[in-house]
C-alpha cells in the first residue's frame, strides 16, 4: 500500500524504495484447520517486522501441522513445534548447509557430507535426515534432526525441511503436494 493518506504508513511502515515519499506494507499471517475455510488465527504486522515473531503457535498436545514460508525461518521456532509435538514443511533457505545423518533416497555415501557437498546428478528427487547447524550464536544448532527433501520441477531444484521423519508414510510427493497448498490459500 503506497502511502494512503498517511494513515497506514505509521502503523505500517514498509520498506522505501525511492518511488514514493511514504510507504506501507501490510502482511496477513493466517492459520487454517484443513477442510475448513474460516481462519483459526489472524494476525496483522508491518512489513519489517521479523514474522517469526508472531505467536501462532498451539498449545502442547495439540496436532498440527504448519506450512509455511522463509519468513518464519528460526532454528528455535522449528525446534518448538517439535518439543510441542506437532510438526512443520517450509522451504530449505539457500544459506542453509545441513549435515547428512541418513539417507533414504540418494546416494549413501552423502552420510556424514554438508548438504553443498553432494553432487545431485542423476537424481529427480532426494530424501535425507539432517541435522540443520548454524554458526553464528543468534541462531544456533537445531536440537532436534529434520527431514530435508527434494525434487526436480520444470528443471529446478525445489527444497522443503520437515519434523515428520516417516520417510514411508510420508514420501517427498506429498510433503510437495502438501506444501503446495499453502499457495491455494
Amino acid at each position: 500500500l503506497a502511502g494512503v493518506g498517511g494513515r497506514t504508513s505509521p502503523a505500517f511502515p514498509g520498506l522505501r524504495t525511492g518511488r514514493k515519499q511514504e510507504w506501507a506494507a501490510i502482511i496477513l499471517h493466517a492459520a487454517f484447520r484443513f477442510f475448513r475455510s474460516i481462519p483459526e488465527v489472524l494476525a496483522l504486522t508491518a512489513e519489517n517486522i521479523n514474522d517469526k515473531t508472531v505467536g501462532f503457535l498451539l498449545p502442547k498436545g495439540q496436532k498440527a501441522l504448519y506450512v509455511f514460508d522463509l519468513g518464519y525461518w528460526k532454528y528455535a521456532l522449528l525446534d518448538e513445534i517439535i518439543q510441542r509435538m506437532q510438526h512443520f514443511i517450509c522451504r530449505l533457505q539457500e544459506k542453509c548447509n545441513p549435515l547428512i545423518q541418513e539417507v533414504y533416497q540418494g546416494d549413501p555415501a552423502w552420510i556424514g557430507k554438508r548438504f553443498f557437498e553432494v553432487c545431485l546428478d542423476g537424481f529427480t528427487q532426494i530424501d535425507v535426515r539432517v541435522n540443520v547447524s548454524s554458526a553464528g550464536p543468534s541462531n544456533p544448532k537445531m536440537k532436534h534432526d529434520v527431514r530435508l527433501v527434494g525434487e526436480v520441477v520444470e528443471c529446478c531444484w525445489r527444497f522443503y525441511l520437515t519434523s515428520i521423519l516417516d520417510h514411508q508414510l510420508y514420501p517427498v510427493d506429498l510433503i510437495a503436494q502438501i506444501y503446495a497448498l499453502r499457495w491455494q490459500i
